[in-house]
């Protein structure tokens, strides 16, 4: 009887390991994926910050910085959409400076900029 009982006991114990092992896996994919919704307020903040000063589509523009197009000429293109802007933003081309922003912040910039599209 009481080998039964440790039978039991150890199938038991394993089942809530098993369990726990699952739990646990769950817990960790839901970490590694990005569960961050681009936030288009804070790209326009972000992006008056850190883009506009090369990216504005005011006439009276540095001629130093002309050859960087207006942010709403970037979000008329369609072959750049938010995800690909974000891509681009993490890293930049050599004429542009590397800013060091977050996956994040290049998320809410670009959703910001494709929300400029017509």
């Amino acid at each position: 009887m009481s080998r039964y009982s440790t039978k039991h006991r150890r199938t038991a114990l394993l089942r809530r390991l098993i369990r726990l092992a699952s739990g646990c896996k769950v817990i960790f994919l839901s970490l590694t994926i990005s569960s961050h919704a681009a936030d288009i307020a804070r790209g326009n903040k972000l992006s008056e910050l850190w883009c506009t000063g090369c990216h504005s589509a005011v006439e009276n523009r540095n001629p130093a910085i002309m050859l960087a197009p207006p942010l709403e000429v970037i979000a008329q293109r369609q072959t750049l959409d938010a995800k690909v802007l974000s891509q681009l933003l993490q890293a930049p081309h050599p004429q542009m400076p590397d800013r060091g922003l977050s996956r994040d912040e290049a998320s809410d910039i670009a959703a910001y900029i494709e929300s400029l599209r017509h």
